[in-house]
């Protein structure tokens, strides 16, 4: 989103997560609910003591209700793309506050060490979106992009295949990309 002088908006929606994004008929993906979404411009604050979004996908930063920029975005990209990899999310726990934990202070168990299959550069993707310190993570929307399309799977996942994904797995949550060629 840019403002009227072509200059970057920065927003960050502070609540990436599945229930949020949406597949088009097309295969488009799109990010849908901005109703926690800030401006970086914006010079008002979350008030003191509320987290806003949902836990297992806000980055460390936002739990610790610092200054956020769009790299807490993408480390919710980073938690979703471990579910579609792993069927499973990076940081777990029995209630809330061991969730906070985990996020805060534990490193996920590689996505190869639960599945073989899963390509070592998609992990490293994956990881690298998922480093406690902001400053580790990729500093762009654009920057992971690139990243996802150099990547070794990027010729086997387009609109088509997304499309079929979707089709086959429809009501039945998150679950995991089986990345073989199509």
């Amino acid at each position: 989103l840019k403002t009227d002088d072509d200059e970057p908006l920065n927003v960050v929606h502070r609540d990436v997560s599945p229930q949020n994004v949406m597949v088009s008929f097309n295969g488009e993906v799109k990010l849908i609910d901005f109703g926690l979404a800030a401006s970086t411009m914006k010079t008002e604050h979350t008030a003191a003591g509320s987290i806003m979004g949902k836990l297992a996908y806000m980055a460390p930063e936002q739990l610790r209700e610092e200054k956020l920029d769009g790299r807490c975005d993408l480390f919710a990209c980073g938690v979703m793309l471990y579910e579609l990899l792993v069927g499973r999310r990076p940081f777990r726990g029995d209630h809330a506050l061991s969730i906070l934990e985990a996020v805060a202070n534990d490193n996920p168990v590689r996505p190869r060490d639960i599945d073989r299959s899963v390509p070592l550069d998609l992990e490293t993707i994956c990881l690298k979106c998922l480093e406690k310190d902001p400053a580790d993570r990729y500093q762009s929307a654009d920057e992971l992009a690139e990243a996802l399309l150099a990547s070794s799977v990027a010729d086997k996942w387009d609109n088509r295949a997304a499309k079929r994904w979707w089709t086959e797995h429809k009501g039945q949550g998150a679950g995991r990309i089986t990345l073989a060629a199509s």
